[in-house]
């Protein structure tokens, strides 16, 4: 009688578990491509804001600003100045007179109208090729600043580079004497907004790192992302957390406010031992479109440049 040769192979929960095996393997696959994709577009991002950044210094410096704007004139010699903070000057009784605070340089000249073609510049976009369709634009940027010495011609200034995510994505607009918020104001591209903060305090004890908003219409300005500067020494402080507590709502700062400063000579103490401190109070921020979550600022620079006084 012949005999046949039995041949083994793979039985269904084998085939079944070697697929799902694969099937996993490549969900994990598949799943760092998102992050693969989101990682791309932030370094394109952070480049580019760069790039940009380094371009805005540079006009600023070409283009000039109009010194007027920092109340600058005679009898500035004898100021109290504080480093990176307001310029104050004061009697023989030492009564405060007049003071400098910082500006938006947004309102300065650092745009030009084409004669020509009778068009606004792009100047303040990126990149500013008057030959590219203006739809294709999606970075721009904005500037603050203030002097460094009211003796000198040296401005501190702080550039932020946003990008417009959809043209018809529309942003809370800015006072042009003030730069605090227009109630209902609506522009094209994102500008820097002066908002009213303060310390928080919980159980009465101060939280150094969780600032309260001033105003309620002001709470949709700052998001988780942020990074705002204070506006009496230029320090920058990112949002890591925003709440609600008793109808107040909050920010949470990557560290905690700092509330010392120090004057032109390097002290951190007036003549009777006393340290030079401050509380918050306003904050400048490049708040997120209206209606959107997320904060179009991927950049924040600071930088001391000369200009000429003429």
């Amino acid at each position: 009688m012949k005999s046949f040769k039995r041949h083994s192979g793979f039985s269904l929960i084998e085939v079944l578990m070697a697929a799902a095996i694969l099937a996993i393997g490549f969900m994990l696959i598949l799943g760092t491509f998102p992050v693969a994709v989101g990682l791309s577009a932030k370094a394109t991002q952070s480049t580019i804001a760069s790039v940009a950044g380094n371009e805005a210094f540079a006009k600023i410096k070409l283009y000039d600003i109009d010194f007027s704007k920092f109340n600058h004139g005679t009898g500035w010699q004898n100021t109290t100045y504080h480093q990176r903070y307001d310029f104050h000057r004061y009697n023989s009784s030492n009564v405060l007179i007049s003071s400098i605070d910082n500006k938006d340089l947004d309102k300065f000249n650092i745009s030009y109208v084409d004669p020509l073609k009778n068009i606004s510049s792009l100047e303040k976009f990126y990149p500013s090729d008057e030959n590219i369709n203006k739809n294709d634009i999606k970075y721009s940027w904005a500037a603050i600043g203030r002097l460094v010495d009211p003796n000198d011609y040296r401005v501190e200034v702080t550039v932020f580079v946003s990008h417009k995510i959809a043209q018809s994505t529309r942003y809370h607009e800015a006072n042009s004497s003030d730069s605090t918020l227009v109630s209902g104001g609506m522009v094209l591209w994102p500008e820097p907004i002066k908002v009213k903060v303060e310390v928080a305090m919980f159980g009465g004890k101060r939280k150094d790192n969780i600032l309260k908003f001033g105003h309620s219409s002001e709470v949709d300005l700052i998001v988780v992302g942020s990074t705002i500067v204070d506006d009496r020494t230029s320090r920058l402080y990112r949002v890591v957390d925003r709440f609600e507590d008793g109808g107040n709502w909050y920010i949470v700062l990557d560290r905690n406010w700092e509330y010392n400063w120090c004057d032109k000579d390097g002290n951190w103490e007036d003549s009777g031992g006393n340290p030079f401190t401050f509380d918050p109070e306003f904050v400048w921020v490049i708040p997120p479109g209206i209606g959107a979550s997320k904060s179009p600022c991927v950049g924040v620079y600071q930088r001391i440049i000369n200009l000429p006084q003429d």
